[in-house]
């Protein structure tokens, strides 16, 4: 039985070495930029506090195994290094969980916030999300866009419907001032003429505006909590015609 003794030696020694790699990974995730998303932290947290349980009933386990085989308890002892079998795969398991976690907090906070929250959002709704990354990061705008949400459902809309999307299209639109994240695609060609002499129009500039500038503009006026709300009625309108909407977007 001396093997078997060295044995649970062997897993006392593994895990005092767990404990350590355990502290390197909470400073590991102190130390990651940009700051995890609290759900994350509170996840790897519990899968930290799992670890560490576990590891609490291996040394339970590997002690009354070392009782039983001093005692001559040998299926006793037997029945403990199952215990151990099993828990050193739990372990394992937990550890994976652990470190991904750690993966998970190095990302960008909107990814952090969609993975915290897998399975409550939709595709659609993901991808409105995406359009409008504040909604991940800025808790007072996602309780206002989820105010608008149970107002569009109130009013009678359909989830996810077009006319739905509308309505906090307009809400987020409004947050943001009409501004739109990220990179804007170029007009070209006819929608870029029209785009030039609607801008020359409101602006008052005949000359010397960009491309880039135009296609802002645009835009923007597009993201304009008016426009959304014309969207809006044009969704309910051919709903109402078409039981479907015709409509998203310009």
């Amino acid at each position: 039985m001396s093997g078997d003794r060295a044995e649970i030696a062997q897993l006392q020694r593994q895990l005092a070495e767990e404990r350590a790699r355990s502290q390197q990974l909470e400073q590991r995730v102190a130390q990651q930029a940009p700051s995890p998303h609290p759900a994350v932290t509170a996840g790897w947290q519990q899968a930290d506090n799992t670890v560490k349980r576990i590891e609490l009933e291996m040394r339970r386990v590997a002690q009354a195994a070392n009782e039983a085989q001093s005692e001559g308890k040998f299926p006793e002892q037997i029945e403990y290094q199952r215990q151990l079998a099993a828990l050193s795969n739990q372990k394992q398991a937990a550890e994976q969980h652990r470190e991904g976690l750690v993966g998970l907090s190095r990302q960008h906070p909107l990814e952090q916030f969609l993975a915290a929250n897998k399975g409550q959002y939709s595709a659609e709704d993901e991808q409105w999300i995406r359009l409008h990354p504040r909604f991940a990061t800025d808790e007072g705008y996602r309780n206002a866009c989820m105010s608008a949400h149970h107002e569009a459902l109130a009013d009678g809309h359909r989830q996810r419907s077009p006319a739905y999307y509308a309505r906090l299209d307009g809400k987020a639109a409004a947050l943001d001032g009409g501004a739109i994240a990220g990179p804007l695609p170029l007009l070209s060609g006819d929608m870029l003429d029209t785009a030039k002499s609607w801008y020359a129009a409101v602006s008052g500039k005949s000359y010397g505006a960009t491309d880039e500038e135009v296609s802002r503009a645009w835009h923007e006026a597009g993201n304009s909590p008016n426009a959304h709300r014309k969207r809006e009625e044009w969704a309910l309108r051919d709903e109402a015609r078409y039981g479907t909407s015709l409509r998203r977007g310009w």
